[in-house]
């Protein structure tokens, strides 16, 4: 995970195929926590899972053609009919608490950046 406009590793890590990570931040509408679920494919790629959050807002994804999962609690848990990416490419703010969960590891993405950055996700073979 590399911050281009800064030229900066965040995190390298070893993952393999069927790996799952989380990405989180706290949405600036609502005010609650966002997570975005992605699997490690078999060639490398990308694949979204699931968006977990409490309350809709600008932004939070849904269509028709996605199963959306209501919990007891109040929680939605879409659940994605999306192809794979080779990586993704996002804003992070330390106003919106931008972390990376891989397994027990969680990672700020916004460490060291006063301000919006772009951070990119890949991964490579070895």
């Amino acid at each position: 995970m590399t911050a281009p406009d800064r030229e900066t590793v965040i995190l390298a890590a070893r993952v393999a195929p069927g790996d799952v990570f989380d990405l989180s931040y706290t949405h600036s509408v609502s005010n609650s926590r966002v997570t975005g679920r992605f699997r490690v494919t078999d060639d490398g790629g990308l694949l979204p899972v699931t968006t977990t959050f409490r309350s809709f807002g600008p932004g939070l994804p849904w269509s028709s053609g996605e199963e959306l999962e209501l919990l007891a609690d109040g929680t939605m848990i879409v659940h994605h009919d999306e192809p794979a990416r080779e990586n993704l490419r996002i804003w992070v703010s330390p106003l919106t608490e931008d972390s990376l969960t891989l397994g027990e590891l969680e990672v700020s993405l916004t460490t060291g950046t006063s301000g919006p950055s772009l951070v990119e996700i890949s991964t490579r073979r070895r």
